[in-house]
């Protein structure tokens, strides 16, 4: 009869043993596989919104870029057209009161560094700056392809000689009297410095920068200014030849520094109507910051997890128990 009660018991045990482990199995599974499933699909949604988030962010930065330099390039073009229509610039004789009237352009309008105007052979006869009057221009660029340009010729960024050797973009009219014979060409000047001054407010994030780069790829200016030694060169992105193609968008690749990022891009669609014009906007930021949120959202949800398994181990142990 012991021998008998004993076995009983024992099956028992071996019963309950069993019972236990399935009823431990049944709240794991239950109740961890939800709370993980839960903690990836949080995961998952908030990374893909934070992603899209500064994406859209690229974009607006892109966006209000291109408009603002497009709109301040193009009235600067405009100015140097108007000038060269004045009576006393097409068809004055008076190089004093010409010199005088540069002069007080650009007192009253900080963005030219230089304004000068030629006679038809292209020697400059009057000018901001009494120092330069007498150089013979025939030679430069932007005489020779001004004299050809309707209504203006625009000289990508250089180094100017006549505007002390900083960073400049020039406009060249070509000047008409009224009897619509050459007189000679209007020059203008512009800081480049001036011209991308609202890059330099433009923050993105800790790793983010804005490049204005020309057709052959060569930034020309970043978030810190005019670029001085136009030494970086963003051609081979991929970004960069969409923008060349005419496309407006953003793409994940790694930027001119070897970092992954998203990129946005666009090219300066009003200023490709310019002659010798050709300007495009790249906006970038590492996904590596842009992840930076979802990963602290990530560390959250494990820890969550884990605190939450090793809660429902214990309980269901004990409720087992």
């Amino acid at each position: 009869l012991l021998r008998a009660n004993t076995a009983l018991q024992t099956s028992t045990l071996k019963l309950f043993d069993k019972l236990r482990g399935r009823v431990i199995l049944f709240l794991c599974l239950f109740g961890i596989s939800p709370l993980i499933t839960a903690s990836v699909i949080i995961y998952t949604t908030i990374s893909y919104e934070l992603a899209e988030h500064a994406k859209e962010e690229l974009l607006e930065v892109e966006n209000k870029l291109s408009r603002r330099l497009e709109t301040l390039i193009y009235f600067k073009w405009n100015n140097a057209i108007l000038y060269s229509k004045l009576p006393m610039i097409k068809d004055g004789t008076d190089n004093k009161k010409r010199n005088t009237l540069l002069k007080e352009v650009i007192k009253q309008y900080y963005p030219f560094s230089w304004l000068g105007l030629t006679d038809e052979n292209g020697v400059v006869i009057a000018s901001s700056n009494d120092e330069n009057i007498g150089i013979n221009a025939a030679n430069s660029d932007w005489f020779k392809k001004g004299a050809l340009a309707s209504p203006a010729y625009v000289k990508e960024p250089h180094i100017s000689e006549f505007s002390d050797g900083v960073s400049v973009v020039s406009f060249s009219v070509p000047v008409f009297n009224s009897a619509k014979k050459f007189r000679g060409m209007l020059h203008a000047e512009v800081k480049m410095d001036v011209l991308v001054e609202d890059m330099k407010n433009m923050g993105i994030g800790k790793s983010g920068s804005v490049l204005l780069a020309r057709g052959d790829g060569v930034v020309i200016a970043d978030e810190k200014g005019a670029a001085a030694g136009f030494l970086t060169n963003v051609g081979n992105l991929n970004a960069f030849q969409k923008a060349k193609k005419g496309e407006r968008g953003i793409i994940r690749e790694i930027d001119h520094n070897g970092i992954d990022s998203f990129i946005s891009y666009a090219p300066l669609k009003g200023l490709l109507t310019m002659p010798g014009f050709e300007w495009y906007l790249l906006a970038t930021q590492s996904t590596n910051e842009t992840h930076a949120s979802s990963r602290r959202v990530a560390y959250i949800a494990v820890a969550v997890a884990l605190l939450g398994i090793a809660g429902i181990g214990l309980g269901s142990y004990f409720i087992a128990g």
